[in-house]
């Protein structure tokens, strides 16, 4: 469902996506080129989202993270929340919404690269 939504979100933001169908398809993709934006939801086959996280924050540590749960946020380590990811969203989600958050962290990217290439230090 949420891939089926990607598809419609990305003509909205005019933006490149690629899919995983778990965490380590996703770290196969992310060795090929960097992620502005990773979407990925916290429970998945073989790793949860946070380890997938931490290995895409060793090789793309400016990337935004926007994770996906049905679990209540208060579930999760509240370090790794707020330091890794950048908004939690609630399943079930609208497409509205989650095209919102997309545009938001993509948004952020831009500035934290435009931050970075003026000299500016980036604050994670």
């Amino acid at each position: 469902m949420i891939l089926f939504l990607m598809q419609k979100i990305r003509k909205q933001l005019g933006c490149q996506l690629e899919t995983a169908c778990g965490g380590w398809h996703a770290l196969e993709k992310m060795r090929e080129m960097e992620f502005a934006v990773v979407l990925t939801d916290y429970d998945m086959p073989g790793m949860d989202g946070f380890e997938l996280l931490a290995k895409c924050r060793e090789k793309s540590p400016h990337t935004i993270a926007l994770m996906l749960s049905s679990a209540e946020p208060k579930s999760f380590d509240q370090d790794l929340l707020s330091d890794w990811v950048f908004r939690f969203i609630a399943k079930p989600c609208l497409p509205q919404l989650l095209a919102s958050h997309l545009h938001a962290a993509i948004t952020e990217f831009r500035h934290r690269r435009d931050m970075q290439a003026a000299g500016q230090p980036l604050t994670m």
